[in-house]
């Protein structure tokens, strides 16, 4: 004869889902958008392929401080 006996009925709960759990296969190089410490939905397939001709190049930095509300201003150009 055999007995059953339930200890714990349950189950598991991942919460948050880790952004590694959410990506596909893929041959190409893909991106992962925060907005805010938030992952943003890609709704293709999120790939990415670096051109250097179309990425844009940074001459020059410049930054100050606000008087009034300590805010940062900050100019790239």
């Amino acid at each position: 004869a055999a007995a059953m006996r339930v200890v714990y009925d349950g189950g598991v709960f991942l919460g948050p889902i880790f952004g590694d759990m959410l990506v596909t296969a893929n041959q190409h190089t893909q991106v992962v958008v925060r907005v805010n410490d938030i992952p943003a939905h890609c709704s293709g397939s999120c790939s990415f392929q670096y051109l250097e001709e179309s990425t844009p190049q940074v001459h020059l930095v410049w930054y100050s401080l606000g008087m009034i509300y300590g805010d940062i201003h900050l100019l790239v150009y």
